[in-house]
């Protein structure tokens, strides 16, 4: 309070300081100890999704820790956006550029560059970085000011800020320029080559002040390295090396705690790094494909955390969790570069600690992360939970659809008959149940639902002891499973079953006939193998669609042709419903759609005429994703991805249960002939 008495710092600075900044983390400290994690998650101020993410990150750590049998040296921490932003609504590129020619309207007019932007938006929805920096830079050159050809081959896409100082690839450090006079920039700050030009800075503040050039884009123009004040190079710093969510600084400081006696290091490291190296190796990410993205980026985060360490010893400060060391005005002035990955992406030398002389880089490192990320098969793991949810589907159906054991009562003094009532009895999680329906034939082994209405009754039942649950849960089972009766009505006969496992949670992984998948309720399966694709199949799917159009090579059937042979290979769970048939079938009408979607313009809109095949295989990758998604990519009457069984998912004998640790690391199994060996020994 002093400080903002009597001094010109504002708050946020007057924290950032070494002192208050380790004040602030031991008594965070003190009270993370004095309350416990769940008193400081419930207090703090972020989603539920979040406070449900860093307990799944504390289970992950204390599974590793418990793998390898001694707590970590270091942890990264990667967080791939920032939660903290406020939502706001999204303007497009295209709406902001109207906007701002219409706000300086008097002062374009008489200019083709306005007929010009109206022609492109009666064609267009979306502008590309070209066509956005050429309008915003009103059809000329950034560094001349004279017009240029928005066709012509002889344009670049210019940083304006080298690459070799600082990695921004944003729009507020781009420039259209033509080729001549950005091979007359080549590396050098335009402040310095076009600086002294009295006709581009006019040309860069008519656009400042007409609404078109951002405060960023003018600082980075007029930039000069030979006087950048100590700020504005901590901003640099801060902007390339700084996690400011809070989600990671509490997961940070819960770390730091937990590990305080063994010296644990807590690194954060910005997501926006891991998408560099991706990008200058080709690295691809398509999270249609697989969730093996996930994997990666945790693996690059691990490797791109120690080179920072070991390469940028004196800049810890900034992505080292507690430690508070300043950099003085000397040791900032010394740092002629924030592009900290500059020797791996664009120099590409080998490079050694300076210290140790370990090496941080070479092409063998490369290589050995190539050959990770071309792995065929990585861990993962999906949690297993109970339902906690609303006991039936919202919708109130009328009494001409009753029928014994179709609807439930909207109160008890409501019967079903008279007043309607519900449908869509869900489920908190499942049983596993041997059902002996005929005497002379075999007994069959399924997966029913416990109901969310039944679970207070089967807590109280559970205070009572074990038989009382245990007859407790038999009446639940037969009250709201039909296959457990003789016949639809809850109040009829049950049949004969034993129950082998009375609790099985959702997405509880399961083998069965040759079958691997994730128990999403009792008659839903869900797909959990990965779909693996080439190298150059990945590529075809993160290159633009303005280059798909372009290869005469039809590269998205060469894709569908690879899908195609890795689902009949492996995918055996596409069998049900005839999903791997209908893939194969598809392929020949897949062959003659367009690139992309074709439209027909109407009064209401425009009009899906044919859908592209970039977009039907993405939904065919939806479909095939180790997840819930169900799509309908073509004339199929059941939704790709859609396992549904009527009467509860049936288990073979062999059938196989199997337990994952948080981190996949530890896998316990348990064989449904043994459970039925138990069950038949009590």
């Amino acid at each position: 309070m002093d400080q903002l008495w009597f001094g010109t710092d504002n708050f946020m600075r007057i924290i950032s300081q070494s002192d208050f900044a380790a004040a602030i983390a031991n008594e965070n400290r003190t009270q993370l100890n004095q309350h416990g994690l769940e008193d400081v998650l419930d207090s703090a101020f972020m989603s539920p999704q979040n406070k449900k993410a860093i307990r799944q990150v504390l289970k992950v750590v204390d599974d590793i820790e418990q793998t390898l049998g001694c707590p970590p040296k270091k942890v990264m921490i990667e967080f791939t956006r920032s939660p903290d932003k406020k939502k706001q609504r999204t303007v497009t590129r295209l709406e902001k550029v109207q906007q701002a020619y219409k706000a300086v309207a008097d002062q374009l007019a008489g200019q083709s560059i306005v007929s010009e932007l109206d022609q492109y938006a009666n064609t267009h929805s979306k502008l590309s970085d070209t066509y956005y920096l050429y309008f915003m830079q009103l059809g000329r050159d950034l560094y001349s000011g004279k017009p240029i050809d928005i066709d012509s081959p002889m344009l670049d896409d210019d940083h304006i800020l080298p690459r070799a100082f600082m990695k921004d690839n944003s729009l507020d450090n781009r420039a259209l320029t033509e080729k001549p006079i950005n091979n007359t920039k080549a590396a050098k700050f335009p402040s310095k080559v076009f600086g002294q030009q009295k006709e581009v800075t006019d040309f860069w503040k008519l656009l400042r002040r007409c609404g078109l050039m951002s405060n960023i884009k003018e600082k980075h123009l007029y930039l000069d390295p030979d006087n950048v004040d100590k700020w504005t190079r901590r901003g640099f710093i801060n902007r390339q090396l700084v996690e400011t969510s809070q989600v990671i600084k509490i997961v940070a400081n819960i770390l730091k705690d937990r590990y305080q006696q063994s010296q644990t290091e807590v690194l954060e490291v910005p997501a926006r790094l891991g998408t560099e190296l991706r990008e200058c190796f080709g690295w691809y990410k398509v999270r249609e494909v697989n969730d093996y993205h996930h994997v990666f980026d945790a693996y690059l985060a691990a490797f791109i955390g120690n080179y920072l360490y070991h390469r940028y010893p004196k800049l810890q400060p900034y992505f080292v969790y507690g430690n508070f060391a300043e950099l003085n005005k000397a040791q900032l002035k010394n740092i002629k570069s924030f592009n900290f990955l500059y020797d791996i992406t664009d120099n590409k030398r080998v490079v050694k600690d300076i210290e140790t002389g370990q090496t941080l880089w070479d092409d063998q490192i490369r290589q050995q992360i190539q050959h990770i990320y071309e792995y065929k098969y990585m861990l993962t793991s999906h949690e297993a939970f109970t339902q906690h949810k609303e006991l039936y589907g919202q919708t109130i159906y009328p009494r001409r659809e009753f029928k014994p054991g179709t609807l439930k009562a909207i109160k008890q003094d409501q019967p079903q008959e008279l007043y309607g009532g519900y449908k869509n009895l869900t489920a908190a999680y499942m049983c596993i149940v041997k059902i002996q329906a005929r005497k002379r034939k075999a007994a069959e082994y399924r997966v029913v639902r416990v109901a969310t209405e039944s679970l207070s009754a089967l807590q109280q039942a559970r205070r009572l002891g074990v038989q009382a649950y245990e007859r407790c849960l038999r009446q639940e089972l037969v009250r709201n499973n039909e296959i457990l009766r003789t016949n639809a009505d809850p109040n009829s006969a049950p049949r004969e079953f034993e129950v082998l496992l009375d609790r099985v949670l959702c997405h509880q992984m399961i083998i069965s006939d040759g079958q691997k998948y994730l128990l999403g309720s009792h008659a839903y399966k869900v797909n959990c193998m990965q779909l693996v694709l080439s190298n150059n199949s990945m590529k075809i799917l993160s290159t633009s669609i303005v280059d798909l159009k372009q290869m005469t090579n039809e590269p998205l059937v060469q894709v569908y042709r690879e899908i195609l042979d890795v689902v009949n290979k492996y995918f055996t769970l596409y069998d049900d419903n005839s999903f791997r048939e209908n893939l194969n079938q598809f392929f020949d009408k897949f062959r003659t759609l367009p690139v992309t979607n074709e439209y027909k313009s109407s009064k209401s809109g425009k009009k899906l005429i044919h859908r592209g095949q970039l977009e039907t295989l993405t939904l065919i990758l939806r479909g095939l994703h180790a997840n819930s998604d169900k799509v309908q990519y073509g004339d199929q009457s059941t939704p790709l991805g859609s396992f549904q069984t009527k009467y509860g998912i049936k288990l073979s004998k062999d059938s196989v249960i199997q337990y994952t640790s948080p981190a996949g690391l530890n896998v316990r199994t348990v064989k449904l002939r043994d459970l039925e060996q138990k069950e038949a020994q009590k």
